[in-house]
């Protein structure tokens, strides 16, 4: 018998955001199309039969976390897979983790903090990133302040990034939000 993996559809600034949940675990997010989500969890749990849920409040944490995203409220602890990330990721996602909303940081000054001399490298763990908001890898920037890529660099997902920053900026500006760097 396959284990349901539940995929709710949020809204979040004019953004279809797409969240995968499992015994209260998220399983994967993302902000891009469903058909290629719904592959990629499949890839990624083999023998689960993910489950659209197409009406209905996600769970309670995770209308919690959108609400409060980017405004220094807590949102409570959100537990993600980390199982399917690799070390190098798991290091690059514990460093970038410092970097607060309305901050952002260089793919270099980042590789540097995660102790790799290789913003490339750092850009292909961010590229594959299952939880793009929960583990921010937006805040990522090029060295000479552009954006850079985001979630695979089609000129769609660099306006979402520039979208997700300005957003994170502005509740900074406002005093919602923490900053630090």
């Amino acid at each position: 018998m396959s284990k349901i993996i539940f995929v709710y559809k949020a809204e979040f600034l004019a953004l279809k955001v797409y969240i995968a949940e499992m015994d209260g675990i998220i399983r994967g997010v993302s902000l891009g199309g469903l058909k290629v989500f719904i592959n990629r969890l499949k890839a990624l749990y083999p023998g689960i039969k993910p489950l659209v849920k197409s009406s209905g409040e996600p769970p309670i944490f995770i209308s919690v976390f959108l609400k409060n995203y980017g405004s220094g409220v807590p949102s409570g602890k959100i537990n993600y897979d980390p199982s399917i990330l690799t070390p190098f990721q798991k290091k690059v996602f514990r460093s970038l983790a410092r970097v607060r909303a309305g901050s952002t940081i260089s793919y270099a000054v980042l590789a540097r903090e995660a102790g790799t001399a290789s913003p490339r490298a750092v850009g292909t763990a961010l590229r594959s990133n299952p939880y793009p908001l929960l583990i921010p890898c937006h805040r990522v920037i090029k060295s000479d302040g552009t954006p850079g890529g985001f979630a695979g660099s089609s000129l769609r997902m660099r306006s979402v990034k520039i979208k997700l920053l300005r957003y994170e900026e502005s509740a900074a500006k406002c005093g919602r939000a923490s900053t630090s760097r």
